[in-house]
């Protein structure tokens, strides 16, 4: 089953002033996929997320919104809330050689992944991600797994 609100597979994308609300997929990206590709040599820009709420989407990967490939995407004053997933990254999900994530002056909170997987908040593989002045709370995983807020390669997170 898939109602996935954005679905962008290789081009540059930028979202702001929207809410992406109660979408699904059976795989990545709930609320938003986003994928970047490397065409003869050259990468697809970054997805760029700004003032923009996304609450109570699923998906196996990333609930709220799934990034691969090659780049980094960027989440400016925004919310994601309330998104679940059953394997990881219940509310961002990423992975791929590149840059993952920039996350800044956002909110990640009461995502949660279940029945198995880590990360209630943040999934980051692959490459490193940086997050500055954001609040990342409340978010859950099942027993006996990690990484309830993060869980990740490198990620550093500022005040």
């Amino acid at each position: 089953m898939y109602k996935r609100q954005i679905y962008n597979d290789a081009g540059k994308v930028t979202i702001k002033d929207s809410h992406i609300l109660n979408n699904v997929s059976a795989n990545l990206g709930g609320g938003i996929f986003s994928w970047a590709h490397n065409v003869n040599g050259t990468y697809s820009g970054k997805t760029l997320i700004k003032n923009t709420v996304l609450d109570g989407n699923s998906a196996e990967h990333g609930g709220g919104l799934w990034k691969g490939g090659y780049y980094v995407l960027e989440l400016r004053n925004s919310s994601v809330t309330n998104n679940t997933a059953t394997n990881g990254g219940a509310g961002i999900s990423g992975t791929g050689p590149g840059k993952n994530f920039k996350i800044v002056n956002s909110t990640i909170a009461y995502n949660a992944t279940f029945p198995d997987g880590t990360a209630g908040g943040i999934f980051s593989s692959g490459a490193p991600s940086t997050i500055m002045n954001s609040t990342i709370a409340f978010n859950t995983i099942p027993d006996d797994t990690v990484g309830a807020a993060i869980h990740g390669d490198v990620v550093t997170v500022t005040n």
